[in-house]
């Protein structure tokens, strides 16, 4: 398995993994009405990489990790 799987296009199949498109990535603090948008952070969605994960941010040496990638905020 390669260290890092892009995603940015479509629909990927990689080996037994797929990846679904999405445009935007949704971050909420708790479980916020919808209409509360102080609690809402909508961001452009960048991709998917599985890579190795950062020690000084927890993760274990050499564990692949799934990283959503974000680009500018959207509200």
């Amino acid at each position: 398995m390669n260290d890092c799987i892009d995603n940015c296009g479509g629909c990927v199949h990689v080996d037994y993994l797929d990846f679904k498109k999405f445009d935007t990535n949704t971050m909420t603090l708790g479980y916020p009405k919808s209409t509360d948008s102080k609690r809402i952070l909508k961001l452009e969605h960048k991709g998917i990489e599985i890579r190795k994960g950062n020690p000084e941010w927890g993760a274990e040496p050499d564990k692949l990790y799934f990283v959503i990638k974000h680009g500018k905020i959207l509200n």
